[in-house]
Parts: structure tokens; C-alpha cells; sequence
């Protein structure tokens, strides 16, 4: 319970930081800018530990019983499992966002 609100509080905050973000006037200040993308690292850091758990512990999952024995291919199966594979993409797109901001930052 106290997980998933901290999942969504983090959500939100990262809207939040979103909406501040796509203001003009707000680019002026670095500090906007190195904290939204602190903001960036610390959700990708959270919610690739969140996946790479739920990857780990699928195994014992009801429906995965059967690849008991087999458990890479237990992982396998659920990471393309439709919620499990759109978690990945949105990683992805989290970290070329996070790969975006950083060089934008550093002046790459």
C-alpha cells in the first residue's frame, strides 16, 4: 500500500515537474533545470528497481508455476506479458528522456 503511493505520488510529481518544465520563463533558472532532471534519474533509479523486483520474484507468480524448473524462461514469458512489456518501453522512453536532458545540461 505504502508503495503504491509512493509510485503515484511520484507519478504526479513528475507531471507536475512537466508542466513547470514546458514553461519558458522557468528555463532561465539552471536550478529548475538540474532539479527536474534529478527529479528524472531518482523516478528511472525507482521504477527500474520496481521492474527489475517484479522480473526477479515473477517465478512465483500462479500462472508461471508451470516454468518452475525453468526460471529465465518463467522472466522471459512474463516480461512480455502486455503490463510487464509496457513498463519496459516506458523505461525506455524514461532513460532517452533522461539521456535528452542530461546532454542538454552538460551542453553536449
Amino acid at each position: 500500500r505504502r508503495f503504491d503511493v509512493f509510485v503515484i505520488s511520484l507519478t504526479f510529481l513528475n507531471v507536475f515537474a512537466d508542466i513547470i518544465d514546458s514553461m519558458a520563463e522557468m528555463h532561465a533558472s539552471p536550478h529548475v533545470v538540474t532539479g527536474g532532471v534529478a527529479l528524472e534519474m531518482f523516478t528511472f533509479v525507482a521504477f527500474f528497481g520496481e521492474y527489475c523486483l517484479r522480473l526477479w520474484s515473477c517465478v512465483e507468480a500462479d500462472h508461471l508455476r508451470e516454468y518452475s524448473d525453468r526460471p529465465a524462461l518463467a522472466r522471459w514469458r512474463f516480461a512480455f506479458e502486455m503490463l510487464p512489456a509496457v513498463d519496459l518501453v516506458v523505461l525506455c522512453v524514461l532513460l532517452a528522456d533522461l539521456w535528452r536532458s542530461t546532454h542538454e545540461v552538460r551542453g553536449f
